[in-house]
């Protein structure tokens, strides 16, 4: 299938991981910032089941979803181009057993990082570490433009 990308415009789900007091970020070599597992959906897939495949995709494990946590309409520039985001980040139940500490691409590495952690890294987007850092809150929209 395709990815539903269009003009700059992308559809796509987050997983949220946790692990005790910490959450699964991606870390692509040579950058400070940290990311969630996640991609773009396919056409005729839902948020849903992007997010379960990419999830395993990215981590080798099949996961379920706790509860979706928030969407996040994003503007922002990226190499030189204007891009509009449209993502759904879901909280993800904890994994039973450890994950493989590498994602299906070469130049990314999956880390851990605390609530210490998102206090002080980089994390795309920065509301996702407000987010985590404030606790659980009801399902909310979000628009930024950055």
């Amino acid at each position: 299938m395709e990815d539903i990308r269009l003009n700059g415009f992308t559809l796509r789900a987050a997983a949220v991981i946790p692990c005790g007091d910490a959450y699964l970020f991606v870390r692509e070599k040579g950058s400070e910032a940290f990311y969630t597992v996640g991609g773009a959906v396919q056409f005729g897939e839902s948020t849903e089941e992007a997010v379960i495949r990419e999830a395993f995709e990215e981590t080798g494990m099949m996961m379920q979803i706790q509860h979706l946590l928030f969407v996040q309409e994003r503007f922002y520039r990226y190499q030189n181009a204007e891009k509009h985001e449209l993502c759904f980040y879901y909280l993800m139940k904890t994994p039973e057993k450890p994950l493989r500490m590498k994602t299906d691409r070469e130049n990314e590495r999956l880390v851990y990082l605390s609530k210490e952690d998102l206090a002080v890294k980089k994390i795309i987007p920065a509301v996702l570490a407000d987010t985590l850092l404030a606790g659980e809150k009801p399902f909310f929209h979000l628009i930024t433009h950055e």
